[in-house]
C-alpha cells in the first residue's frame, strides 16, 4: 500500500513538472569590447583588404576568395563600430560597392582569359549576398 501511494505521488509530480514549461535560460552578457580595439581591428582589416584587392586586380597573386574574405572582415568590423541604423546601412552599402567592383574585375579577367566563368559566378554570389545584407539593414 505504501509503495503504491509513493508510486502515485511520484507519477503525479512527474506529470505536473512535465506539463509546465521551463523558463528560458538567461544568456551570459557579452563583455563590452573597448572602442580602441574595434578601431584597430577595422584599420588592420582595411589594410589587408586593400593589399589583397591591389594584388588580385594587378594579377600579382592573391585569390578572389582572399579578397572576399577580407571584404567581409571589413564589413564585420564596420558593423561592430556602427552606432546606429544609418551607420549599419552605410557599412552594408560600402560592402555592396566592393562586391560590385570585385564582380567587375572578375568579368574583365574572364574576358581576358585569366579567370574562369566559375570565378565570375562566385563574385556574382557574393555581390547578391551583399545586396541581401543591405536590404535587411534598410528594412530594420
Amino acid at each position: 500500500m505504501i509503495r503504491s501511494v509513493s508510486m502515485m505521488v511520484a507519477l503525479g509530480l512527474v506529470g505536473f513538472t512535465a506539463g509546465a514549461p521551463l523558463p528560458a535560460p538567461i544568456p551570459p552578457k557579452e563583455p563590452e569590447v573597448p572602442l580602441e580595439l574595434r578601431k584597430a581591428q577595422l584599420k588592420a582589416a582595411l589594410a589587408v583588404y586593400t593589399r589583397q584587392s591591389e594584388d588580385y586586380n594587378a594579377g600579382r597573386g592573391g585569390t578572389g576568395s582572399d579578397r572576399i574574405e577580407w571584404a567581409r572582415r571589413v564589413l564585420d568590423a564596420r558593423l561592430a563600430l556602427a552606432g546606429g541604423r544609418d551607420e549599419r546601412i552605410a557599412a552594408c552599402r560600402s560592402y555592396v560597392d566592393e562586391m560590385k567592383a570585385f564582380e567587375k574585375v572578375c568579368k574583365s579577367k574572364v574576358d581576358a582569359g585569366t579567370a574562369s566563368a566559375g570565378d565570375l559566378k562566385v563574385a556574382e554570389y557574393w555581390r547578391i549576398e551583399a545586396e541581401i545584407l543591405l536590404f535587411k539593414a534598410e528594412a530594420k
